[in-house]
C-alpha cells in the first residue's frame, strides 16, 4: 500500500486498486482522563484504476470495490496516522496538539494532571470512506 500525492494504492492478492483522494476531513475527540484521543477521518475517494493479471473490459466508474479492499484502504490510512503520531511522540513533538485539546476539554483541571502527558498519550483512529 502506498500514499502518494493524493493517491492510495492497495493490493488484494494479485489485483491492485488505485484511488484518488477527493477530500478528507479530520476531527479529534479527546478523553483527558485516559490520555486518549480519537482521530475521526472522513474521506471521499474515487477508484481510478484496477490493475489485474486477468483481462477485463469494464469501466472503473461501474465498479464498487469489495469490502476487503475498503478495509485495506482504512487500515493503510490508519497506519499512516498512527506512524506519524508515534514518530512525533518519540521525538517529543505533540503533532496533533493533544495538550491543547485536553486543556480545552478539562480547563485548569488538566494542568494538574498534564505532567508527562505526551509519554502517556494514545491515539485511536476511525476511518470512514465514501466512494464517488
Amino acid at each position: 500500500s502506498t500514499l502518494d500525492k493524493g493517491d492510495i494504492v492497495v493490493t488484494d492478492g494479485q489485483t491492485s486498486y488505485c484511488f484518488f483522494i477527493l477530500k478528507s476531513k479530520g476531527k479529534l475527540d479527546y478523553n483527558p482522563e485516559s490520555y486518549n484521543a480519537k482521530a475521526k477521518i472522513n474521506m471521499d475517494i474515487i477508484l481510478k484504476e484496477i490493475i489485474s493479471p486477468e483481462p477485463n473490459d469494464f469501466s472503473v466508474a461501474d465498479v464498487e470495490p469489495p469490502e476487503n479492499v475498503t478495509n485495506l484502504v482504512k487500515e493503510y490510512v490508519a497506519s499512516c496516522i498512527t506512524a506519524a503520531f508515534t514518530q512525533s511522540k518519540d521525538n517529543g513533538v505533540d503533532i496533533f496538539d493533544l495538550y491543547g485539546g485536553f486543556y480545552g476539554k478539562e480547563g485548569k483541571r488538566w494542568l494538574s494532571i498534564a505532567n508527562g502527558y505526551l509519554e502517556k498519550c494514545t491515539l485511536d483512529t476511525e476511518i470512514n470512506i465514501k466512494y464517488y
